[in-house]
């Protein structure tokens, strides 16, 4: 499950459908229910009920096949069906023979040393199959009655444990006259073992079976933000944090009863994706994308896009988390980082270049005619706070070409910029004056990690999305970490800000 910085669920993923619960959390009818049907001396026995074990002998070898298998047991096994990865494995848990009650037995006897019995109660509950897809009778009161398994009647619980003898004989979906039959055997065995009072009986004798059947929407393409959700799974899929294999990693995602909390910030989102829609249609040939991140922390707040979740094209529909890949030019945004290279080395905010029309630095790589500012003129001798204001393109080529287009790339990185080709056929050198007017593709996600640096005063974080993992047994996960670290002075990241003019409510108390 996957929940916002909140704590509310917004995406669900399982292998199985199932919802674990603690046994307060469990309807007493549905214990008594079990406890009357499957082992009715649960708490009076060992591991092994002997007395249940000899009458199944006696039946079975009169040719009446009877179980014999307690709680602890069926726990055993429903344990090792969940660890079966193939059809022969499964195959060799349910087999008839000797040799494998003999196995369980064993088991058995060694759980009941290290759980208590309300604890072995309580697991076999959270995973027997109840049919339908639903594992664990948290997953099954929801999928059947569509009420917590807390709130399950006499009648609903009765049911729900007659599913238990075959899941797929006694599907009450499937095969409502057989399960309504299995029902009744129940309650027949509540009354008798005493767990409930004939009038009891009687009445939920007479109550017809009503099912409200509910499917649990689970996987990002079933979450309220898709985009996100589909990011935060990449992040567990492929860190190792989170396992030595893909393999093992898949597994604990859809397979550890994990609860994710994310930075997701729900009003953040909103804000974001209301800007996306504005600017650009979900039919646009190009597609737009937002990150947010809180400064100093790290904490990605909000990734969305112009595009809806799909795969019809022709509807502008992408699975592409766009604000996380490195398609996008940033342009004139990558100019404060220029500057801060050059406040670093002892710039003069206060210098002035003239802004020739068409220039064409010396020992540089320029394109036909040279490089142009956006209005095809000549602007002027600036300074620092005018040429940012303006956003001056010749202006910020002339101070590459004086602080070194390698040294821009190195502040880059420093601020969290991980997308620059540094090694390879790309690779940024010494000539490539392009690069401070946005040239190379980034992602949003790594610009808002630029400009977090600016504005936390130098701390420059790793994005992060999660912020904690606890396992279905309440234990909590390693995480990714945002190893934050001062990266410039305030000093730098203030001025960066005060000369921003593409952002100028930044810039709103400096004087220049």
């Amino acid at each position: 499950m996957l929940t916002d910085a909140d704590g509310k669920a917004f995406a669900y993923f399982y292998g199985q459908n199932r919802v674990p619960l603690t046994l307060k959390a469990i309807s007493p009818h549905a214990v008594a229910a079990l406890l009357a049907t499957e082992d009715d001396r649960y708490y009076e026995h060992g591991a092994v009920d002997l007395t249940g074990l000899a009458r199944a002998f006696l039946k079975t070898s009169s040719g009446t096949r009877q179980g014999g298998s307690g709680i602890a047991q069926q726990y055993v096994k429903n344990l090792l069906l969940t660890q079966a990865t193939t059809p022969d494995e499964a195959a060799a848990v349910t087999e008839a023979s000797l040799t494998r009650k003999i196995k369980e037995l064993h088991y058995a006897v060694a759980l009941e040393k290290q759980l208590s019995k309300d604890q072995i109660l309580e697991r076999y509950l959270n995973t027997v199959n109840f049919g339908d897809g639903a594992y664990g009778i948290g997953a099954a009161s929801l999928h059947y009655f569509g009420v917590p398994a807390s709130k399950l009647s006499i009648t609903q619980a009765a049911m729900l444990i007659g599913i238990l003898k075959s899941p797929t004989n006694y599907n009450p979906v499937d095969n409502p006259g057989p399960a309504r039959i299995r029902r009744d055997v129940v309650l027949a065995r509540m009354l008798s073992t005493d767990r409930i009072s004939q009038a009891d009986y009687d009445a939920a004798l007479a109550t017809p079976v009503t099912l409200h059947i509910t499917d649990p929407r689970q996987g990002c393409t079933a979450s309220t933000y898709p985009f996100f959700c589909s990011w935060i799974t990449q992040i567990i899929t492929n860190d190792k944090a989170f396992g030595a294999t893909p393999e093992a990693r898949a597994d604990l995602l859809y397979r550890g009863g994990l609860t994710i909390r994310t930075t997701l910030d729900r009003a953040a989102m909103a804000a974001a994706q209301k800007a996306a829609d504005a600017a650009l249609a979900p039919t646009n040939r190009v597609a737009t994308g937002i990150a947010i991140e809180r400064p100093g922390t790290g904490a990605v707040v909000a990734l969305v896009t112009n595009r809806p979740w799909g795969r019809d094209v022709r509807k502008g529909q992408t699975q592409l988390v766009l604000p996380v890949r490195e398609a996008f030019q940033p342009g004139s945004n990558f100019k404060p980082i220029t500057l801060a290279t050059a406040i670093e080395r002892g710039f003069d905010l206060s210098t002035r270049f003239d802004t020739p029309d068409g220039y064409k630095p010396a020992h540089m790589n320029y394109p036909k005619g040279g490089f142009h500012n956006d209005n095809n003129r000549n602007n002027g001798v600036l300074n620092a706070y005018q040429a940012t204001a303006k956003s001056v393109n010749t202006w910020f080529v002339q101070l590459e070409e004086r602080y070194g287009v390698i040294n821009v790339a190195n502040m880059a990185g420093r601020l969290g910029m991980t997308s620059l080709p540094r090694t390879g056929r790309r690779a940024i050198t010494a000539r490539d004056a392009s690069l401070t007017l946005g040239a190379y593709e980034t992602s949003p996600l790594d610009m808002a990690t630029v400009y977090a640096t600016f504005a936390s005063g130098g701390i420059a974080c790793k994005p992060i999305g999660i912020t904690s993992v606890v396992d279905r047994h309440g234990l909590h996960l390693a995480i990714p970490s945002a190893a934050c670290r001062r990266v410039i002075t305030p000093y730098i990241a203030a001025t960066g800000w005060c000369t921003n003019g593409n952002f100028p409510w930044f810039s709103s108390h400096c004087t220049p």
